[in-house]
């Protein structure tokens, strides 16, 4: 009986050790990996079937976006700042509800994104996107775009500095 119960006690150490690993693991693998795959901005003129769009949408009350600025100034002063992050989820556990937004600036006037709830499976990346119409004269080559996403039902929330070329 006595070496039942030191083999139920060592089984009992090493479950509690393999559990306590899981569990640092899954903490120091909890903010996701973000690569930028894509960040470019563009003159609004020359894509003047995108600006007619977000203009109309605006004008008409229906833009689903965030809307910084009431009146939008003409295609010429206006400039797209496009961007698309990786995101590789390195934890054991799914992220959900996963959504990026950069920080408005001095200058922007609406951001437009995919609004529809993002969920990554563990251990497996996906891309997101967003597109923010800027004044051309005010906006920095450099921005803040946060990540905010749910792991367990606990909001999370990383940022990354994302520079336009």
């Amino acid at each position: 009986m006595k070496i039942l119960l030191r083999i139920l006690a060592i089984l009992v150490l090493v479950v509690t050790i393999a559990g306590a690993g899981v569990v640092l693991y899954a903490l120091e693998t909890r903010i996701p990996g973000v690569q930028v795959v894509y960040a470019v901005h563009d003159p609004a003129a020359e894509d003047s079937s995108a600006y007619e769009s977000f203009a109309s949408a605006v004008r008409d009350g229906t833009y689903g976006g965030r809307i910084f600025e009431d009146t939008i100034p003409d295609s010429e002063s206006c400039t797209f700042l496009r961007c698309t992050l990786r995101l590789q989820n390195r934890c054991l556990l799914p992220m959900e509800w996963i959504e990026i937004a950069v920080e408005p600036g001095e200058g922007d006037i609406l951001e437009s994104r995919d609004e529809n709830p993002h969920v990554l499976s563990a251990r497996s990346s996906g891309d997101l996107s967003l597109q923010v119409l800027s004044r051309t004269d005010s906006f920095p080559q450099e921005r803040t775009v946060n990540i905010t996403y749910y792991l367990l039902g606990r909001p999370m929330g990383t940022a990354v500095r994302v520079i336009w070329n």
